[in-house]
């Protein structure tokens, strides 16, 4: 009977943690101009991440077999003055 609610009970986290990846992945926004990089999240409260594309030092691109396979991945930017800002990569829509 335990094992059983144990079984339910992961499987309602797996749904839960998906579907919360999802509604993230679906209301991120990342524009990138000639003059900045800009990245909206969230779908009731609204967060913007924005970086001007002269103070940018490096750009490195993280990615798994799978995220390489299915093309997702994380690209993290900084900034000069050690400013960090991981947008979150995914095929295009």
């Amino acid at each position: 009977m335990l094992l059983q609610w144990l079984r339910v009970l992961m499987i309602a986290y797996g749904i839960l943690k998906c579907g919360l990846r999802l509604i993230e992945w679906k209301t991120t926004e990342v524009v990138v101009t000639n003059t900045r990089v800009v990245v909206k999240t969230g779908l009731i409260s609204r967060r913007t991440k924005e970086i001007n594309v002269s103070r940018i030092e490096s750009v490195n691109v993280g990615q798994s077999v799978l995220g390489r396979t299915l093309g997702y991945g994380t690209v993290t930017v900084q900034g000069t003055g050690g400013g960090i800002a991981p947008l979150p990569m995914s095929p295009s829509r």
